[in-house]
């Protein structure tokens, strides 16, 4: 199960990287408050404890259907 997480988080990474190509840019996105997820921020999904939400929402924020 950990392993599973790991992988869905290096996922996540490497999309947000690619879509904004700056780390800076990707830990701004992690905190900035999201209409889409009730005013929460991003990394409130990890800080819930799922790797997998976290990296579905990534999924679809990286197709552009949240918002």
């Amino acid at each position: 199960a950990a392993q599973l997480g790991l992988r869905e988080l290096e996922f996540a990474w490497a999309a947000l990287i690619d879509a904004v190509e700056s780390p800076e840019r990707v830990r701004a996105w992690l905190h900035a408050r999201r209409p889409d997820l009730s005013g929460k921020p991003p990394i409130s999904l990890l800080l819930g404890g799922s790797a997998e939400a976290f990296a579905n929402y990534v999924r679809s924020v990286v197709a552009g259907e949240p918002g």
